[in-house]
């Protein structure tokens, strides 16, 4: 993936978790500050978070990003796989 490519699909990442705040939170989405952001290679498709029951865990290494979002209701924290656009919530996080 080009440089584009990839800060084109980070930044769609970064809308959907946005708005995954927005719907918990009630905070506007524009109301966000953009988070900080930590590239990671994923070692599965768990993407370092406990597998969904009943998902099977896919075994290929893939690029992504750590999102962190730090709002008044506490810190929000996202797994995304760069390639497949696909963005989970970290339940551990703190809030």
């Amino acid at each position: 993936m080009d440089g584009d490519a990839e800060r084109e699909a980070l930044e769609a990442i970064i809308r959907r978790a946005k708005l995954y705040i927005e719907k918990t939170t009630k905070i506007p989405s524009s109301n966000l500050a953009e988070p900080h952001t930590e590239p990671v290679f994923w070692r599965d498709s768990a993407m370092g978070l406990p597998p969904i029951p009943g998902e099977p865990v896919k075994r290929k290494h893939r690029p992504g990003y750590i999102l962190l979002f730090d709002t008044p209701h506490g810190q929000y924290r996202f797994h995304a796989d760069i390639t497949t656009n696909v963005v989970q919530y970290d339940s551990r996080s703190s809030r």
